[in-house]
């Protein structure tokens, strides 16, 4: 069945501070007076999400870690076999709905398949759950990777945005 993210206003308010901590994170102001207080505005919130919430949330956070851990010349150019076998079921999973088994099976693939390819497939998935304002951050990712690819920059265009992150913000 597909459904989008929870709606729940203190999953959204998590949700929003991971992306908040990220941006601080790629301008250098990860350990900022800033970012220690976004850490502990939300740290009530966390107890009252569920254990799926949860789990999406640190899968969240592990999948922005990997975008800035990992140098494009660092990453795989082409699908390994692995990969070849993986993103079928991402993809499959994905048709169901089910958007944390693809995201899931996606993690398994993050280095045996080019990282512009994976970023564009995450950004897909959270963009079809319901959550535009993430979708972005992986979607734009992927076009600054390949920002010769139609599709990618396509995506990025039709992508609704939020005042705080403009569509396109991230496009050079």
């Amino acid at each position: 069945m597909r459904q989008p993210f929870s709606e729940n206003a203190n999953y959204r308010s998590e949700i929003r501070a991971i992306l908040r901590l990220h941006r601080l994170w790629l301008a250098g102001k990860g350990e900022s007076a800033e970012a220690d207080a976004l850490r502990d505005a939300t740290d009530g919130h966390w107890e009252l999400l569920s254990e799926f919430e949860r789990k999406r949330i640190r899968g969240l956070s592990e999948d922005l870690n990997s975008l800035e851990s990992q140098l494009p010349d660092q990453a795989a150019t082409e699908i390994s076999a692995q990969a070849c076998r993986k993103l079928p079921e991402s993809y499959a999973a994905r048709q169901l709905g089910e958007w944390d088994r693809a995201l899931e099976i996606l993690r398994m693939c993050e280095n045996a398949a080019p990282l512009a390819l994976i970023s564009y497939l995450r950004g897909s998935i959270w963009l079809e759950a319901g959550d535009p304002e993430v979708a972005s951050v992986f979607i734009e990712h992927a076009t600054r990777l390949e920002p010769d690819s139609s599709s990618y920059r396509a995506l990025v265009l039709s992508t609704p945005t939020t005042p705080e992150q403009p569509i396109g913000a991230n496009i050079t």
